[in-house]
């Protein structure tokens, strides 16, 4: 999974079950929302992820604003 290489490579080397499945999900919500808001031309959904992680950790809102910049900037727009 390239497009969440970052994140996944911010686990733990101990990482748990739970861990991991957190980190995907928030890669898999990423992609989606940025293509939903491609399709639809808006950045509604972009907004609801940074403002859903609006209390999390920096470093949380870091790596998410990465994988949104990446989703955005990849030369392929597959969906």
């Amino acid at each position: 999974m390239e497009f969440g290489k970052g994140v996944l490579n911010a686990l733990p080397a101990d990482y748990s079950q739970s861990e991991m499945e957190d980190a995907m999900l928030t890669i898999i919500t990423v992609w989606n929302a940025i293509v939903l808001d491609t399709w639809h031309n808006t950045d509604k959904n972009e907004k609801k992820v940074l403002d859903a992680l609006s209390q999390a950790p920096k470093e949380g809102q870091l790596q998410v604003k990465r994988l949104i910049k990446r989703k955005k900037n990849l030369k392929t727009k597959n969906f």
